[in-house]
Order: structure tokens, then sequence, then C-alpha cells
């Protein structure tokens, strides 16, 4: 094992400034980026804190847990669906014009979602419509989001930006909905619903910072079913990407422990909510210490290389965690499965950007996106948890993990030669 860590090491070299805890300030520095990235943490943030602010409301209202499920579980069927059309949009018009249209209809949706409960004509099926219509949108503005960042500060710099967004979603995960709770109790709904209108228009007037999307005028006219086959047909037909895509969905597999925790919490480790809090806790920070680490560095050389060994560790900790009785190493576990998932998926995000071409760019991250939904993690760890018991599952779930890694580094010359 020291061995092949050594060689792993010696491969694995990084790439960074004469400082390399400067690298993010640095792409920090570049004034269209700081502003990008500013706007981006807001969104993220709010739609953080709508989450549990519709929540209370819909409880409120109802009084009905089935309901509160439902307006906060269906809008990940939106997500899926539109972000396939964002990728399309992008391809056609470009990521600003795309982004000022997708956080202009989120704050007219905050906007209405507040009026309506400030004149207390609200309902559930408001609330239901205008969250779906915000949370499609939004993943649209995910999609459109992660294809500006190469425009903005260039190709040896995509890892780092990549990095520091996913530091505003770990943030965001963190701070969103306990911001959202106190502002609630303190104010009231209406009160925080207009604070999720303001905000995000804020995230819609950092957009005047963006670059023009000059590269998209005078473009033929093409169908949207065209494009569409076009973009599928790229993915599948280029090896490299369809290998990347692959490994984004069968991500679900290893992910599966999400919906596995709250019994290895009660029955292995003999706890109650407070230890299923502090286990998804470690995995949290974990993933943020992963995005600070990789956004203080410029770049990290052999990507490819780099993803099989996030895997391999990846799975290596799911397996402790399957025969772990203990608290302690139950936690150490997740808190490595997070900084291993947050390694794994930026040099994933930043490869499916550095080595397709632009004008595909936004149709693969659409697919990626697509096949990559987490809330698939939930059903398939439940399913597989009931009938084959957490120790098997998270066995065969990291080695499926592992071997197809292997057998993509192997097939695909673009993956070990990617820098």
């Amino acid at each position: 094992m020291a061995t092949l860590w050594q060689l792993t090491t010696d491969h694995l070299h990084i790439r960074s400034l004469a400082l390399p805890r400067l690298a993010a300030a640095d792409t920090l520095r570049i004034p269209a980026f700081r502003y990008f990235w500013g706007g981006y943490s807001l969104t993220h943030l709010a739609n953080q804190m709508r989450t549990i602010i519709i929540a209370w409301l819909v409880l409120d209202l109802t009084n009905s847990q089935l309901w509160v499920g439902l307006v906060n579980g269906l809008p990940a069927i939106a997500i899926a669906a539109f972000a396939l059309t964002g990728g399309l949009l992008v391809d056609r018009s470009g990521p600003k014009r795309t982004l000022v249209r997708v956080r202009l209809t989120m704050a007219v949706t905050a906007f209405l979602m507040a009026f309506l409960v400030t004149i207390g004509k609200a309902n559930v099926w408001h609330l239901l419509v205008l969250t779906l219509l915000a949370s499609g949108v939004n993943g649209m503005d995910i999609v459109a989001s992660q294809i500006s960042l190469m425009r903005l500060v260039g190709k040896e710099r995509m890892l780092n930006a990549l990095s520091l967004t996913r530091v505003a979603n770990n943030v965001g995960q963190i701070v969103g909905p306990t911001a959202g709770g106190v502002v609630f109790a303190w104010f009231g709904g209406p009160a925080a619903l207009w604070v999720l209108a303001i905000a995000f228009s804020l995230a819609l007037l950092a957009l005047n910072w963006f670059p023009e999307d000059r590269i998209y005028r005078n473009m033929p006219a093409v169908s949207l079913w065209r494009q569409l086959g076009e973009g599928f047909r790229y993915a599948g037909g280029t090896q490299h990407v369809r290998w990347l895509l692959i490994l984004g969905g069968i991500a679900i597999f290893p992910a599966s422990f999400f919906p596995l925790l709250p019994g290895h919490a009660r029955d292995t480790l003999n706890g109650g909510p407070e230890v299923l809090g502090f286990l998804i806790g470690g995995f949290g920070i974990g993933g943020l210490i992963g995005s600070v680490l990789l956004a203080a560095r410029r770049d990290v050389s052999r990507k490819g290389l780099a993803m099989v060994v996030a895997a391999l560790v990846w799975s290596f900790a799911l397996a402790v965690l399957a025969f772990s009785s203990s608290f302690y190493l139950s936690l150490g576990c997740l808190f490595v499965i997070g900084v291993m998932w947050s390694v794994w998926m930026n040099n994933l995000n930043t490869l499916l950007q550095t080595t397709v071409p632009q004008a595909m760019q936004g149709r693969v991250i659409s697919i990626n996106k697509i096949v990559s939904q987490g809330g698939m993690a939930w059903l398939i760890g439940g399913l597989s948890g009931a009938a084959l018991g957490l120790t098997t599952t998270f066995l065969l779930a990291g080695a499926l993990f592992v071997t197809l890694h292997i057998l993509a580094y192997w097939r695909t010359p673009e993956l070990r030669q990617a820098d």
C-alpha cells in the first residue's frame, strides 16, 4: 500500500502558484468572475433558504407531512427536466442571456410567493406550482453557471473556479436552512419570502458585469430537436465523454449511503437524531474542506487518475463504514467520503468542460446533470438496503464504482492523458 501510494502521489503532482494558498484569491481578482461568484453564491444560499421557508409555510397551511414532502420533493423532477433545456439555451444564445432569463424568473416567482402570502391569498397549490417553476429554472441556472466558468477564467483556472463554486454550495447547504429558519421565526413567513425576492434580484443585478455573448451572434437557426439529437449523438459517439457521463451516472451507487444512514445511526450505533446529524455534518464538512483545498490550488494534473484514486479511497471508506460499530470511525469515514466526493466531482466537471467543444458544452453538461441526479441515490439506496442489507449494499456499490473507473481509465487514452 505504501508503494502504491508513493506511485500515485508521484503521478498526481500539483501545479500551483509560488504561493498555492493564494490561487483562489487570484481567481477572485478577475472582476467578471468575482461578481459571477457572488451572484451564484447568493442564488444557492437563497434556494437553500427557500426549502425550509416553504416547508414551514406548507405545514402551516395543511398540517400535512405528505404535502411538505410533495412540495419539496417533486421539484427534483423539474430540475432534471429543465436542465436539458438550459443546456440547449446556452448553446443557442449564450450563458449570459440564459442566466438573465433564469434569474429574472426566479426573482419573479419569489416576488409572487411573497405577494400572495403577504395578502393572505396563498394556498398550497400556489406554492407547489411556483416552487416547481423556481426549482426547474434553478436547474437551468446550475447548467448555465457551470458552462460559464471557462469563459470567465480560462482553462488553466477551471478546476480552481469549480472548487470555489463547490465552496459556495457547501456553505449554502450549511448556512441556508439555518438562516431561512431564523428569518422565518423572527420576522414571519412574508418577510422571509421578501428576503428571497431581494436576494434573487441582487443575483440578477450581478450579471451586469458578465461578458457579452458576442460569439453567439449571427448563428444559423437550427431546430431544438435537431440540436438535442446532435448532443446525444456526440455524447454517445465520443469515447471519453461517454465514459465520463457513465461515471457521473454510476456515482448514485456509492452515494446510496444517504438513505441508509438513519438505520446505521439507530441500529448499529444505538444513537438518535443527534448522532445522525453529526454524521451528515461530518460528510458536509469533508466536502467543504475538499473544495477549499482544491480552491487553494491553481490546477491538478492527471485529472483522470485523480478521479480513479478518489473513487478508490471513497469506496474503501464506504467499506469501512459498512462494518463500523463506532461513532467516531463512522464519522471519520463520512468525512473522508465528503473530501473524496468533492475531489472526484470537481475533476469530472473540469474534464467535461475542458475536453468538450464549446458548441456542445451546454448539451453535454445538461445530460450529465440528468444522469447524475442525486435524488436517485435515495431511491436506489433504499431499495438495495431493504433487499440486500446495509453492508452488502455498501460493498457492492463501492466495488462497482471502482471497477468502472479502472475500466474507463484503461480503455480511454483521453482520460489517461487529460491534464
